[in-house]
C-alpha cells in the first residue's frame, strides 16, 4: 500500500474518531499496522483504539510493538502503563494472580516509582499466598508515598494474617491519620487488638467502624465476636442481626449467631442459624460441626436422626486412602508414635481428663507428640508441652502444613480430641494422616469420617450394641473407664453442708447455658415446688449477660418460680473462686441430655453429690460412667421420676450430705476416675490392639 492510501486510511480512521465509530477505526489501523510496520505512531493509536474498546491485551501488544519501534515514544509509553495497571486489576478481580503479578511488573519496568502499581503487585501476590513478597511491595510502595493508606492497610494485613498484630496496628493507625474517617480501617484495628487480647479497645474500634458506615456487615460481625467472648451476649446478637440485615447471606455472620443463640440457650433458633449458614455457603465446615454439636443438646432428636446428620457431614469428606511413610512398616511390638491434636491443650475443660493421655503409655513408653492448635497458650499448654516427648504450635498454619508436619513425624496412630467442637480439622483428617486415627475425649458422639478408626469410650457411656449401630468408628471401650480426671490443684478443702448454716436446701448446676434444655428446667421447676424452701444456683459464663440472666428468670417464671429462688451467676476468674462456690450448694443436679463432665467431677471434688439422669447416647451417659467408676451408681436416675426422687431423697438426708462432704474427695482418690496408672495402662493396650489390627490388615491385602 503506497503513502498515499496509507494516509487516506489514517484519514478515514481519524474521521471516524471523531464521529465516535471507534471499532471502526480500530479495524482500519489495524490495516494501517500490517502495511506500515515501522510507523511507532500508528501503532501507539491502535493501542489506544483498542484499549478504549476493552481489547487490553491487543492495546497491550500494540504499545509494546510502539516502543520495540521507538523506546522513545512517550504516548507508546504512557498507554502501555495504562492498560498494564488495567489488565493487572482485571486479572486480580479474575483471581488469576500470577497474570496480573505479570502486568504489574511488566508496568514496574517502565515506571519503578508508581506507588500505585507496587501496591497492585502486592495485593496480587498476597492473594496468592505470597505473603513475604506482598510484604516488600507494599514497602516499596511505602517508600515512594509515606502517607499512602492503602498500602499501609495493607501490609498490616499481611503482617496480621502473619501473627504479628502488634506491628499490623501501628500500620493501621499511622494510615488512621491520613484517612480519619475510613471505616475498614477502624475495622482493621479491632481486629489487630481483638487478636492481641485488648478487647475494650477492640469493641472501640469496631463502634467506631459502625457508626462510620451502618450498613458495615463485617464489623457489626467482628464487633459481635469481641462481646460475645466478653460475655455480652444480648448485645452481640444485636449486631449479628444487623449485619445480616445488611448482608442477607453473610454465612459467617449466620454461623455467629448460631453460637451466641445456643450459649443463651435458644436451642431451636441456634439449629435454625447453624442452618442458614449453610444454605449461604454449604461448603463451610465449622457451621456444620456447630450444628451436629447443637443436636447433642436437643431431646428432640433421636440417635438415629443424629448419626443420619453425622454420615450427611462425613460423605463431604471421603476418606483419601492410605497414610504413608515409615508407620507402614507392619512391627507389632515396635516403640509407636502417639499424635495428640486438639485446640483445646490450655485453660479449658478437655485439659482436665486429657493430661493422663500424655503420660508414657505402659512399659514400651511410646513416643508422644502433641500438636497444639492453639492460639493464645497459657500455663495449662506448658504443662503438656513438659508432659510430651515432641511439641508442635500448629495454629495458624494451612491444613497442608500440618498434614506435611505429621507425615514427617512418622505418626503411627493419630489421636483427635475435638470432634465437632470449635476448631477442629475434621475436614483434614478425611485425608487420612496417619495409619490409625481416633476420635477420644472432645466430642460426644461419632464423627461421621470413614478415615476415623476408632472411638474411646466405656461399657457405661456406650453400652455395647445400639452404641456401636451409630458410629462409622469401631468404639473400643476402656474397662475401667474412658475418663482420666486431674483435679486441679491449691483449691480449697470441701466446706461443711451449707444446709446446716442456712437450714433449707441448695441445688446447684454450674453447667454451660446450652445444656439447660426445657425438660431440665421444668423438671427442676417441679422439684422447686415440692421442696418449698430449697433454692437454685445456676453459674456459667452465659449468666454474665443481663438478658440471658432475664431470659433464664423467664423460663422458670413459666413454671411458677420466682426468680428470688434461683440465683444466677456469670463467670469468675479465678479457678479457686470458682471451686469455692460449691460451699454454697448441697446437692448438685447434673443436665440432660447433655451431661457435664468437669463440671461433675469439680462437684464430686468439692463434696458436693451429683444427680445424673442417664440417657440414651453418649451425650447423656458420662454422669453414669463418672458415678460408677467412683462406686455411686445409687446417683444415677433412669427416668426423670426417678430423677426427681433421688434428689428429694437427698435432700431429706442431711446428715448423710454432710458426711460426703468429708468423703467424697478421698473416694474419688481411691478410684479409677483419678487412677492414672490404669488409664495409661489401658489405654496403651488399647493402642496395641489397634496397631495389631492394623498390621494384620495389611498383611491380609498384601
Amino acid at each position: 500500500m503506497n503513502r498515499r492510501a496509507l494516509q487516506a486510511k489514517k484519514d478515514r480512521a481519524q474521521q471516524l474518531i471523531k464521529e465516535q465509530s471507534l471499532p471502526a477505526a480500530q479495524q482500519l489501523y489495524r490495516e494501517i499496522c500490517r502495511h506500515a510496520g515501522n510507523d511507532a505512531s500508528a501503532w501507539s493509536v491502535l493501542g489506544g483504539l483498542s484499549g478504549q474498546i476493552g481489547l487490553l491485551d491487543e492495546a497491550r501488544d500494540a504499545f509494546r510493538q510502539a516502543l520495540v519501534i521507538d523506546p522513545q515514544h512517550q504516548p507508546a509509553r504512557v498507554g502501555l502503563v495504562q492498560v498494564l495497571r488495567m489488565l493487572g486489576l482485571q486479572h486480580h478481580n479474575q483471581q488469576q494472580y500470577a497474570d496480573a503479578t505479570a502486568c504489574f511488573d511488566e508496568l514496574l519496568t517502565l515506571q519503578p516509582g508508581d506507588a500505585g502499581a507496587w501496591l497492585g503487585l502486592g495485593n496480587s501476590q498476597f492473594a496468592a499466598g505470597l505473603s513475604t513478597q506482598a510484604a516488600g511491595a507494599y514497602r516499596r510502595a511505602i517508600r515512594i508515598q509515606p502517607e499512602f493508606a492503602e498500602a499501609l492497610v495493607n501490609l498490616g494485613n499481611v503482617l496480621h494474617a502473619a501473627g504479628e498484630s502488634a506491628q499490623a496496628l501501628e500500620l493501621y493507625r499511622q494510615a488512621l491519620r491520613s484517612q480519619p474517617d475510613n471505616a475498614v480501617i477502624f475495622n482493621n484495628i479491632g481486629n489487630a487488638c481483638h487478636h492481641l487480647g485488648r478487647s475494650a479497645e477492640a469493641i472501640a474500634a469496631y463502634q467506631e467502624a459502625v457508626r462510620r458506615r451502618p450498613d458495615y456487615a463485617s464489623a457489626h460481625n467482628n464487633l459481635g465476636n469481641v462481646l460475645q467472648l466478653q460475655g455480652q451476649l444480648g448485645e452481640a446478637i444485636d449486631h449479628y442481626r444487623v449485619a445480616l440485615k445488611h448482608q442477607p447471606d453473610y454465612a459467617l455472620a449466620w454461623n455467629n449467631l448460631a453460637s451466641a443463640l445456643q450459649y443463651q440457650g435458644n436451642l431451636a433458633e441456634a439449629q435454625q442459624c447453624f442452618r442458614q449458614a449453610l444454605a449461604s455457603n454449604p461448603d463451610f465446615p465449622a457451621a456444620h460441626s456447630g450444628l451436629l454439636m447443637a443436636l447433642n443438646y436437643d431431646p428432640a432428636v433421636t440417635a438415629a436422626e443424629i448419626y443420619a446428620q453425622h454420615l450427611a457431614w462425613g460423605r463431604r469428606y471421603p476418606a483419601a486412602g492410605r497414610a504413608t511413610g515409615r508407620a507402614r512398616r507392619q512391627d507389632t511390638q515396635r516403640r509407636l508414635k502417639i499424635g495428640y491434636l486438639s485446640p483445646d491443650f490450655r485453660d479449658h475443660p478437655v485439659a482436665s481428663f486429657a493430661q493422663a493421655l500424655f503420660a508414657r503409655h505402659g512399659g514400651s513408653a511410646d513416643e508422644i507428640y502433641g500438636y497444639a492448635d492453639v492460639a493464645a497458650a497459657d500455663a495449662i499448654t506448658g504443662q503438656f508441652k513438659h508432659l510430651a516427648d515432641h511439641w508442635r504450635m500448629v495454629a495458624g498454619i494451612s491444613d497442608e502444613q500440618l498434614a506435611a508436619l505429621v507425615a514427617q513425624d512418622e505418626i503411627d496412630i493419630l489421636v483427635d480430641l475435638a470432634g465437632h467442637t470449635a476448631n477442629n480439622r475434621l475436614p483434614l483428617l478425611a485425608r487420612r494422616l496417619a495409619p490409625v486415627q481416633v476420635s477420644c475425649l472432645g466430642y460426644p458422639n461419632t464423627t461421621g469420617l470413614a478415615a476415623m478408626d476408632y472411638r474411646i469410650t466405656d461399657r457405661w457411656a456406650d453400652p455395647p450394641g445400639a452404641s456401636d449401630e451409630y458410629h462409622t468408628e469401631s468404639l473400643l471401650r476402656l474397662p475401667g473407664g474412658f475418663l482420666c480426671y486431674a483435679p486441679p490443684e491449691d483449691v480449697p478443702p470441701p466446706a461443711p453442708s451449707p444446709y446446716q448454716a442456712n437450714g433449707c436446701i441448695t441445688f446447684g448446676s454450674f453447667n454451660n447455658q446450652a445444656k439447660l434444655t426445657e425438660l431440665a428446667i421444668a423438671l427442676w421447676s417441679t422439684l422447686l415446688t415440692e421442696l418449698p424452701d430449697a433454692r437454685l444456683i445456676l453459674k456459667n459464663n452465659s449468666l454474665a449477660d443481663t438478658g440471658t440472666r432475664a431470659l433464664c428468670h423467664e423460663r422458670f417464671a413459666h413454671y411458677g418460680i420466682a426468680p428470688a429462688r434461683v440465683e444466677l451467676l456469670g463467670r469468675l476468674p479465678a479457678r479457686a473462686d470458682h471451686l469455692a462456690l460449691y460451699r454454697r450448694i448441697d446437692i448438685a443436679l447434673d443436665t440432660f441430655p447433655y451431661n457435664g463432665t468437669t463440671t461433675t467431677c469439680e462437684a464430686l471434688w468439692m463434696g458436693v453429690p451429683v444427680v445424673v439422669l442417664a440417657g440414651t447416647m453418649h451425650a447423656g451417659r458420662v454422669g453414669v460412667s463418672i458415678l460408677n467408676q467412683i462406686g455411686l451408681p445409687e446417683l444415677i436416675a433412669a427416668d426423670a421420676t426417678a430423677y426427681r426422687d433421688v434428689a428429694r431423697r437427698l435432700a431429706g438426708e442431711t446428715a448423710r450430705l454432710a458426711m460426703w462432704r468429708n468423703e467424697l474427695r478421698a473416694r474419688m482418690q481411691v478410684s479409677p476416675l483419678c487412677d492414672p496408672a490404669r488409664f495409661r495402662q489401658e489405654l496403651h493396650a488399647a493402642y496395641r490392639q489397634m496397631w495389631q489390627r492394623w498390621c494384620e490388615a495389611q498383611e491380609a491385602s498384601d
